[in-house]
This record gives C-alpha cells, sequence and structure tokens, in this order.
C-alpha cells in the first residue's frame, strides 16, 4: 500500500458533511487555477460548491486519494442511506467515513471486499467505473478499445464503462491515443471528467430547462421544469433532489430518466422517452401524460405508483418490485417479476409472469392475468405481416418476415412483428414472435432460429438496388449492393429483406441502409429480446472451486483435480500469501468445476462446442462435442451416462508494482453457452448462470 503524508491525509474536496446551497455560480477567480488547462471546470463545480480546496488552493496536478474520490461523487449526487461497516480497514470517525459508506449502500463503491482502502490513490481506471456507475452510464455490451494505443490493458470488468464513457466523450485519454488506466488520477482530470458528463446542473429551486441539453441533465433541486428541450444524455434525478417535483413537457429524451430519489412526483406530457424510465428510488409518483410516449419503464423501489393517461404509451413495463399502475393510454407489453403488482385500467396487450411471482391483480385483487395472456397473445393477428399492429409510436415502413425452412417449405414457422423506433441516431427494430422459431434451414445461410425483416423503399424510388451494411458491429457507411424483394406476403412495393440468426451466439443486428447514391446512409439496429428460440436455460448443475464433482477420478486422460487452484466457493474466506497466489495455475488463477445434467425435458443436451463469459467479458469458446469419448478429455473433460463434467481455469489476482491484487472484488458472475454447429452457424442451445463469491479472501502485500 502507498504511503500517504498525513497533510494530504487532511485535504477533502468537500469537507463537510451537508452540502452548502448553490443557487448560483460563485465569481471567485481561483486565481492559482490561472492558464490551467482545467481552470473553467474547478471555476464551474467549485461555484456550485461541490469542489472545494485547503489553505494551498485547488492543487490541480495532485493525485486524488480514494477518500477524496467518494467525498466529491458523494456530494454531487447526494447520497444520504449508509451502508453497514463492513470496512476492516474503516473505523467510522473518519471524516470520510459517511461518504465511503454512502457510495456503497449506493452499489458504486465496493472495496476489495475487506478494505476499502480509503487512503490509496484512486486509478484512473477505478475513477471511470465509479463515475459510470453513479451517472446511470451502462457498460458497451461489446466494448472496443482499439483506438486506443493502450486499450487492451482494461480490465474484463471496466472495460464495458470505458468504453462507454469514451463513446460519449466523456473521456479521452491522456493523449497520444493513450488511456492509462493504471495511473494515480489526477484532480485536474476528476473535475474534468465530471465537467464534461453534467452538460446541465439543475440545482437551484424551480429552476428551468430549455434548448438543447448535449449531454446529461443532472437534477439535485425540487420544482425543476424541463420544457421544450431535446436531452441527448441521461436525466437523472439525483437523491439531492429529496422529495422533489420535476416536470417535462413537449421534450424528447433520447437517454434514459433515472429516479434515484424517493418520495418525488415526476410528471411528463407530451414527451417521447427513447431510452428507459428507472424507477430505483421509493414512493415515487410516475404520472405519463397525454402524447407521452415511453420506450420501457422499470421499477426496482419499493411502493412506486405509475398512472398512465389516454394518448399516453409505454412500451415494455419491467416490474421487479411491487408496484401500482393505473393505465388509462397503452402499455403493450409488461413483464411481472415481483409479486405485489397491481394494474388497473387497461391491460397490457403482453403479460408475462415469472416462474414462483404471484399474477398481478386489479386494487380490487382481481386477477389481471387471462387465459389468452397466460400463453403470451397479445392480440395480434398472427397472419399478420405487418410493422406491430398499426401502433402509433411504431415508425412504417418496417415490417416482419415469417422464414421459411427450405428442409419442409410446406411447413409454415411463426410470424414475425416488427416495431421500429426512433433512437440518438439510428432507429431500434424490435423483433418478436408469439411462438418458438425452431432450428430450421435458410436459403444459402445455414440452420438457425431465422427471423426476417424488411424495409421498405422509399416512395418513388425506381432502381432496382439498394446499398447496405450487415453485421455485428455498427458500420455508418452502406458498402455492399444487393436487389430488392417484391412479394405481396410481405406487402406492396419494394422492400430490402435481411434473416437474423436469433439462436446466433453474435447474430448479426446491425444494418445500415441507403436509397441511392446521393441519399444519407440509415443506420438501424435490431432487438431479438422478443424472438423465441429452443434455446433453454439448464437446471441442476452443480459448481465448485475445491474439488471435483462426486463420482468423478481424478485422470490425466479425462477430468484432473488440481490441488493448487483450488478455492472455496461462495463464502470461502482466508489470507492469502503472495507466494500461494504466484503458485496457483499460471499465477492467480483457480479452477471450476462443473457437472451438467445431460437430461432436457424433452431429450438430451448435445453440442458441439461450448462458450463462456465472465462479469460481461468477451467470450471464450471451445471446439468440444458431446459425442467426445470419455477419456478423451485430455484432462479437463470427461462423461458419465447421466453427466458432462468439465473444469476451466479463471483468473482471480492480476500483479500490479509486482504484488498480486484481488480483481473485481473477488465477484466473479459466469454465463455458458451451449452451441450446435452446421458449420456455418452456431446455435445456442442451452444456458446456465451462475456466480463464484471469493470476496471473503484477501492476498497478503507481503
Amino acid at each position: 500500500m502507498r504511503k500517504i503524508p498525513a497533510a494530504l491525509l487532511a485535504l477533502t474536496l468537500t469537507a463537510s458533511l451537508t452540502a452548502p446551497t448553490a443557487v448560483a455560480l460563485k465569481t471567485d477567480s481561483l486565481p492559482e487555477l490561472n492558464g490551467h488547462w482545467s481552470q473553467a471546470a474547478f471555476q464551474r463545480w467549485h461555484g456550485y460548491g461541490i469542489v472545494e480546496g485547503d489553505d494551498r488552493g485547488m492543487r490541480p496536478d495532485d493525485a486524488m486519494m480514494v477518500s477524496e474520490f467518494a467525498a466529491l461523487l458523494s456530494r454531487t449526487m447526494g447520497y444520504t442511506k449508509q451502508a453497514e461497516n463492513h470496512y476492516a480497514d474503516l473505523k467510522g470517525d473518519e471524516w470520510y467515513a459517511p461518504y465511503i459508506l454512502q457510495l456503497t449502500a449506493a452499489g458504486i463503491l465496493e472495496g476489495d471486499g475487506v478494505n476499502c482502502n480509503a487512503d490509496e490513490l484512486m486509478t484512473r481506471e477505478r475513477a471511470t467505473v465509479l463515475f459510470a456507475r453513479a451517472l446511470g452510464i451502462r457498460p458497451s455490451e461489446a466494448p472496443n478499445l482499439s483506438s486506443f494505443v493502450d486499450g487492451d490493458s482494461a480490465a474484463e470488468w471496466s472495460a464495458g464503462y470505458i468504453d462507454a464513457m469514451a463513446k460519449a466523450g466523456i473521456i479521452q485519454g491522456v493523449g497520444n491515443n493513450t488511456l492509462a488506466l493504471g495511473a494515480d488520477i489526477i484532480r485536474a482530470s476528476v473535475v474534468t471528467i465530471l465537467d464534461n458528463a453534467v452538460a446541465e446542473y439543475a440545482n437551484e429551486k424551480n429552476a428551468q430547462v430549455t434548448g438543447d441539453v448535449d449531454g446529461i441533465l443532472l437534477v439535485t433541486a425540487d420544482g425543476v421544469t424541463v420544457k421544450d428541450a431535446s436531452v441527448s444524455g441521461s436525466l437523472l434525478m439525483a437523491p439531492k433532489a429529496g422529495e422533489a417535483t420535476l416536470t417535462v413537457e413537449d421534450s424528447t429524451l433520447k437517454g434514459d430518466l433515472l429516479v434515484e430519489t424517493s418520495g418525488a412526483e415526476v410528471s411528463l406530457t407530451g414527451t417521447q422517452v427513447q431510452g428507459e424510465v428507472a424507477l430505483t428510488g421509493g414512493e415515487n409518483a410516475l404520472t405519463l401524460g397525454e402524447g407521452t410516449e415511453a420506450a420501457a419503464v422499470s421499477v426496482d423501489g419499493d411502493k412506486n405508483t405509475i398512472a398512465v393517461a389516454e394518448g399516453a404509451s409505454i412500451g415494455t413495463l419491467t416490474a421487479r418490485a411491487a408496484v401500482e399502475v393505473d393505465n388509462q393510454g397503452t402499455i403493450d407489453k409488461a413483464l411481472i417479476q415481483a409479486d405485489g403488482v397491481v394494474l388497473d385500467g387497461n391491460k397490457p396487450g403482453d403479460i408475462q409472469v415469472d416462474e414462483d411471482v404471484d399474477a398481478p391483480t386489479d386494487s380490487e385483487g382481481n386477477p389481471v392475468v387471462d387465459d389468452d395472456q397466460d400463453n403470451g397473445d397479445n392480440g395480434q393477428d398472427g397472419e399478420d405481416n405487418g410493422s406491430g399492429g398499426g401502433q402509433e409510436d411504431t415508425l412504417p415502413g418496417v415490417v416482419g418476415v415469417r422464414p421459411v425452412d427450405q428442409d419442409s417449405p410446406e411447413t409454415p414457422l411463426p410470424q414475425v412483428t416488427a416495431q421500429a423506433k426512433q433512437e440518438d441516431d439510428f432507429l431500434r427494430v424490435s423483433l418478436s414472435t408469439e411462438d418458438i422459431v425452431p432450428i430450421h434451414q435458410s436459403e444459402g445461410a445455414g440452420k438457425g432460429a431465422w427471423a426476417g425483416v424488411a424495409f421498405q423503399a422509399p416512395e418513388g424510388y425506381e432502381e432496382e438496388t439498394f446499398r447496405y451494411s450487415f453485421g455485428t458491429e455498427a458500420n455508418e457507411t452502406a458498402d455492399h449492393s444487393a436487389d430488392l424483394t417484391q412479394d405481396p406476403a410481405i406487402g406492396d412495393g419494394k422492400y430490402a429483406v435481411f434473416f437474423i440468426n436469433a439462436s446466433s451466439i453474435a447474430p448479426k443486428t446491425h444494418i445500415t441502409l441507403q436509397w441511392g447514391e446521393e441519399a444519407e446512409a440509415v443506420r438501424y439496429e435490431v432487438d431479438l429480446s422478443g424472438v423465441k428460440t429452443p434455446a433453454v436455460e439448464l437446471s441442476d448443475v452443480t459448481v465448485s472451486t475445491h474439488e471435483l464433482p462426486e463420482g468423478v477420478s481424478s485422470t490425466a486422460e479425462g477430468l484432473s483435480f488440481d490441488e493448487s487452484t483450488a478455492l472455496v466457493q461462495n463464502g470461502g474466506s482466508g489470507e492469502l500469501s503472495q507466494d500461494q497466489v504466484s503458485g496457483m495455475g499460471g499465477g492467480g488463477e483457480y479452477t471450476v468445476y462443473y457437472a451438467v445434467p445431460q437430461a432436457l425435458n424433452d431429450g438430451t443436451l448435445k453440442f458441439d462446442k461450448i462458450a463462456r463469459s465472465i462479469n460481461g467479458s468477451a467470450l471464450n469458446t471451445w471446439a468440444v462435442s458431446s459425442e467426445t469419448g470419455a477419456e478423451e478429455g485430455a484432462g479437463w473433460w470427461t462423461k458419465d451416462e447421466d453427466h458432462y463434467f468439465f473444469k476451466w481455469g479463471a483468473v482471480f489476482a492480476k500483479q500490479a508494482d509486482g504484488l498480486y491484487q484481488m480483481t473485481d472484488g473477488g465477484i466473479y458472475d459466469y454465463t455458458l453457452y451451449f452451441l450446435e454447429s452446421d458449420g456455418s452457424q452456431d446455435n445456442v442451445v442451452a444456458t446456465y448462470t451462475f456466480r463464484i463469491d471469493l470476496s471473503g479472501y484477501t492476498i497478503s502485500e507481503e
């Protein structure tokens, strides 16, 4: 651990526990910052009362400690709830203790499983991730940091957040396309990141926000009104706002509306929310007035209420906590994942209730789900090739296309429904089916759970071809050419038609179209979450990190046991020496052993490949077949009549400054994919998710 001088320990960017009222920017110029590249950012946030120095000034080029960073972040957001102190190195009477425990309660700061390390210097990597979590910035699903020369140095747990922050323009690195993630972050960089992220800081009571907001709109005061505005980032109602009111009128929110406070009243009228309205705080009242369209609403806090007026709509409502909903408008789909959900008024078009969860009722206690809704029927005609039943919030010209099995063309496959909505700089196309799309042979494309989508050519378009790109990542240009399709089964006119394998582990969901050489290219992203596939979630899988599965003997030909990499799962604890960790596998590795039942509901689990992701990292794929013999596993695979048995190594500690340190706080979330392949397509037939908890271990620094 790096030793910090006592004088530096006494410094805090925000020394008091209660933020001073900041109704206007202070006017002092901070002369010690004259000419410094961070001067404007310091002046802005010093004016708000968020950033304060000491008798030595702001010291922009000094490194920042974890304690100082926690104080700045907590003061900015206004966290008040404190977690129980479980940190071994936090007595609780330190000036920074409340801030550390507030960030812990908010799920922002986790420590290393034992210590919070408040007196250590904060790294650029960790600071970026904590900023992203606090500001509600979701990690990229497929991070790509190749534009930075040291992008591959990002850890698996941080890469998604860093990629999202870079794409949003919040971080740019330290120059020369370098991130320098392992370097200590200086105070100027911290304040600049905050300044880059928050485009508008509504901290005045009854403040009015209008016009374009290019970034995050952070609300920390009561009575704020957003009117005739276009917000490119999220609108974040922070805990500092308290039991406040927020009014949004005739505006467009291209990102999310995040309500993290409790006891608030949030009212939207004539507003489009292209992202998600997320109620994470409790006892909030959300009203969607006439003309309001919300693509998605999620509820995680307790005792929230939602009122949907006539002429208002919600695409998907996800209730992960009990909530009372009065729906006089339209809700396309309701995903019920918690007991105690009340649905009054108009029924959602489709209600899906998780297993072991009580079905929703109305306020009189009558069940809302009926037999038709139990099977996922959303009231649409199964023969309709249209783009979602003519709903007002669906853009025209995009339709679902029923796939055809080339091996059995006479057998009708499930109808595909498409809904298209405008996002920030692309159109999101959501495909869905009422029934499972079986694995079938598509013309010239191999076997998969294919679902089609067609885009109608513009009126007056006379050419017989179109320009396009079609892949797993976004492409701003249309680099290829293909013939248009005319088929009455799709609709009148000419269409550009694409088929996507919904069972693929990496489906092509990015489409760019260009209608003529002079036209602007239009980018689409396809959401396949509504397409039902034959893939199943496995159960009764046994996982261990310290012993072979029951009934398996250690052999070099089948499945071998490595005692040096054995750790106890789910609550294991103890101190590991540097020598111990160095001697585990290739250094800092543990081994996971699996016992996977062969029996499925309708047959036997068969596969040609297995893929694995840890904490959302890139997939590792192994070409191993369920037909492999029990004695052909080369030490990591075997089977008996009932189970398949595997082992894989994983990293839990990496070296930094010559010492091994725990990664990801010792928490590792796994997803396993079992794949069948026809040589051209890999299809997911089964998945399994689980967590390995090694947070009880510490690694000696000696």
